[in-house]
């Protein structure tokens, strides 16, 4: 894949609202680089950052033994929302 040019953007007309963003230090240079990428391209990116995701979290449970995002902890166990008959 190729590079995006960090002068391209800057050699077009730009709004108001885009001057004033690359003034403030952000860096809009993945607005022209990820366009330029074919579909599958797109969707092999997706396919990676998915995979780096489910490793995380794998790693997460791995270390502490849990999933954090679960309702039921070590230290918290699951609560009923059921209400009790009076």
């Amino acid at each position: 894949m190729n590079c995006p040019d960090p002068t391209h953007a800057v050699n077009r007309r730009e709004s108001d609202a885009i001057r004033a963003a690359r003034e403030y230090g952000i860096d809009l240079s993945l607005t022209d680089y990820l366009p330029s990428l074919t579909a599958l391209e797109r969707l092999e990116r997706h396919d990676q950052a998915l995979e780096l995701i489910r490793a995380a979290g794998a790693a997460g449970r791995e270390h502490y033994g849990f999933d954090p995002r679960s309702a039921q902890t070590p230290e918290r166990p699951a609560q009923s929302w059921r209400r009790t008959p009076q």
